[in-house]
């Protein structure tokens, strides 16, 4: 296989300015069409309003869709170009070009915001956080980090995460890395073969893009999480630029098409903006739903190449347009880091003014960029950006001096904390773990059936007798608290937890429908296996199920229902003890300690009691009505008369802002026993 590349003189008499006719061939003969820079700039607008919170643009993620597509399009039909003038893909060129088009400018934003965290990041988790962040961009691998440490894409704290965007350049370089390989060796066999090359690059696009996207709208109800972040769940929106390549390459012309162009740019400009209207951070997304800006987008671009008169393609071509669709890739670069640096710095506070005003900073920071950096690289007019091999080199030597910044920027966080006693505290309330085995709790997990019991329950005590913890984080982070109680005791400890699950079931005092979809789908599944299993788990030994959850995160609609899961759980002879939540805060309280001290991280007690108040008193109620259950408040462990506390005796309470950190949790393990002692000492005398 040769590596030459056939390059076509460009037909200068076909080249006008970009604002108003078609622009002649560059490479291998292909047109440059201004109005996919539009659409890009589209897509960026889409994104940056989303992310600064601008009305009407709820759905505004789906421009990471469009941005798929277009990427899809442009390098499938570069490559397929290539092929069909030369008969082979020149993988080092492609490299060289993928490296001066997107390294320099990451290099530099990535340079830049490890540098701008010795400022703006607390040494406490944060600069620790952003250099793994930083070495997973480097390697292109951040889609998986940021599945594996994220709880969701969408969750309030995300966007306080300066390189959280970074996912989608990995999803973007690992097609970029898997698909020119795959072109290259599905030519070599349709030659052996003597079959079409065109007909088989189509047929694996179409199957492949198909599996994919049945594979993402079934991961998308089952683990959203994974088909949000992962390449071969969204590998059919660039299947889907891709078969459009395919299709343009092998259209005809036709006196109706520049009517069917004008008709595909308006449904797919329309259904586009219907996405960013309609979609909101709550719609079962990738999945189908991700057919709607995708389908848009592709009817964009096939109308760019049939209807250059058609309204909005003139929109797409003006040039201002076509300048922000240019800067759009440097523009996506720089905006997300700026904005979390200002909310970070604010404890999570949205204010659009700033917001918006972070974003044209990032936009005017983007400009710069693309004149004097992407430019002048991208035509060879720096060194060592000149020839194929040099470039490739410069890439590697770019990311790994991120990746070496990125360690020194965590060697000198780690630094920074040695030594201060209040920040070593923070740090380990941060850091510290609770040790369970993932196979038994189902905090981010899928939920597949009640772990067994044996494998799960924490203790070796010849007393058979168990606690059961049943709820949602805030009860997962009591284990440390009844794991020491139950080593004094000489019991052992069955935790049955789940992320944002409230323990209720569908059915009982409220609405079927209404509590399913508040609970979810996942949620209402293990509940009801906590249900059914309560005989077999007094069988077992069971005496006392302790229920905890974050209370007022939930709907009063639900208490209903949980009323029923206590009289069930007393139904089965066991004693019922309910944990109230502990007070929250709206920000980190590690990081605030950090970046503010211990004044500034307080909450007013009444403020606190007046949260609590509408949950405590529905689980006041449910003791009132249900004998045999009792209530515990950690209040009194975590607040004085006047006000609520972060740190008390030396020891961080909070590893985030609402939930007890490790060291917190084991202070409370004499506490609770005023309310579980009684009722261990009536089991014994039975």
């Amino acid at each position: 296989m040769t590596f030459n590349v056939v390059i076509q003189k460009p037909n200068l008499q076909e080249r006008p300015t970009v604002g108003s006719k078609r622009c002649a061939a560059r490479v291998s003969g292909e047109e440059y069409f201004p109005e996919i820079d539009g659409l890009r700039a589209v897509a960026m607008v889409s994104v940056v309003s989303f992310h600064v919170g601008l009305p009407m643009f709820s759905g505004g993620f789906v421009g990471v869709d469009v941005f798929f597509v277009i990427s899809g399009f442009l390098i499938t039909r570069l490559l397929y170009g290539e092929l069909r003038d030369t008969g082979t893909i020149d993988i080092l060129d492609f490299f060289a070009r993928r490296v001066r088009r997107l390294l320099p400018a990451l290099g530099v934003v990535l340079a830049t915001t490890l540098l701008a965290s010795v400022v703006f990041l607390t040494p406490v988790g944060e600069q620790q956080e952003l250099s793994s962040s930083a070495l997973a961009t480097a390697s292109f691998v951040s889609n998986f980090y940021f599945w594996r440490t994220q709880i969701g894409y969408f969750v309030d704290p995300s966007d306080q995460i300066p390189l959280l965007h970074m996912w989608t350049l990995a999803v973007e370089e690992q097609f970029y890395i898997i698909w020119p390989v795959a072109m290259a060796l599905i030519a070599i066999m349709a030659k052996t073969w003597r079959i079409s090359l065109a007909k088989s690059l189509m047929v694996v696009l179409s199957a492949g893009s198909v599996v994919s996207l049945l594979a993402c709208s079934l991961t998308t109800s089952i683990r959203p999480d994974m088909a949000f972040y992962l390449t071969p769940f969204r590998a059919w929106e660039f299947g889907a630029g891709s078969l459009l390549a395919f299709v343009m390459a092998r259209r005809t012309k036709s006196p109706r098409l520049p009517l069917l162009g004008s008709m595909l740019s308006f449904v797919g400009c329309g259904a586009i903006a219907a996405s960013l209207v309609w979609f909101h951070t709550n719609t079962k997304f990738p999945g189908f739903s991700a057919l709607v800006p995708v389908i848009g987008a592709g009817s964009v671009i096939l109308g760019a190449t049939s209807a250059p008169g058609s309204q909005i393609l003139r929109f797409l071509r003006w040039s201002p347009v076509v300048a922000v669709g240019k800067w759009s890739y440097s523009w996506y670069l720089w905006h997300w880091p700026l904005l979390a640096f200002s909310r970070v710095t604010s404890a999570g506070d949205h204010f659009m003014p700033r917001d918006l005003s972070v974003a044209v900073l990032a936009l005017c920071l983007s400009a710069v960029t693309y004149e004097w950096l992407e430019q002048p690289i991208r035509r060879g007019k720096l060194w060592p950006f000149i020839d194929s091999r040099s470039t490739v080199l410069a890439g590697i030597f770019i990311l790994v001096s991120a990746g070496g910044l990125a360690a020194a920027t965590r060697l000198s966080a780690d630094a920074r904390v040695t030594g201060k006693t209040l920040l070593a505290a923070a740090w380990t309330a941060k850091s510290e773990g609770i040790s369970y085995p993932d196979e038994c709790s189902h905090l981010k997990s899928r939920f597949a059936g009640l772990a067994p019991i044996d494998r799960c329950t924490i203790g070796n005590s010849a007393d058979q007798r168990f606690l059961v913890l049943w709820g949602d984080s805030h009860a997962y982070h009591f284990i440390p608290a009844l794991v020491g109680y139950a080593e004094r005791k000489k019991l052992r400890l069955l935790p049955r937890v789940m992320g944002t699950c409230l323990p209720a079931v569908p059915g009982i005092d409220v609405d079927d429908v209404q509590l399913r979809h508040l609970l979810g789908e996942n949620c209402v599944d293990f509940n009801t296996a906590m249900v059914e299993a309560l005989p077999q788990l007094k069988a077992r030994g069971a005496t006392v199920v302790v229920l905890a959850a974050r209370w007022s995160w939930y709907p009063r609609a639900a208490y209903g229902s949980l009323a029923h899961i206590v009289e069930t759980i007393r139904h089965n002879a066991l004693d019922v003890v309910m944990f109230a939540e502990v007070p929250g805060y709206s920000f980190s309280v590690p990081q605030c300690i950090a970046r503010r001290g211990l004044e500034a991280c307080g909450r007013i007690r009444a403020d606190v009691d007046k949260e609590r108040a509408p949950a405590l008193e529905a689980l006041k109620r449910i003791v009132m009505d249900t004998p045999g259950v009792s209530l515990w408040d950690p209040i009194g462990e975590m607040c004085e008369e006047k006000r609520c506390l972060t740190v008390s005796d030396g020891i961080v309470l909070y590893s985030d802002n609402n939930h007890l950190s490790v060291k917190a949790s084991q202070r409370m393990s004499a506490p609770i026993g005023t309310v579980l002692d009684p009722l261990m000492e009536k089991r014994a005398s039975r």
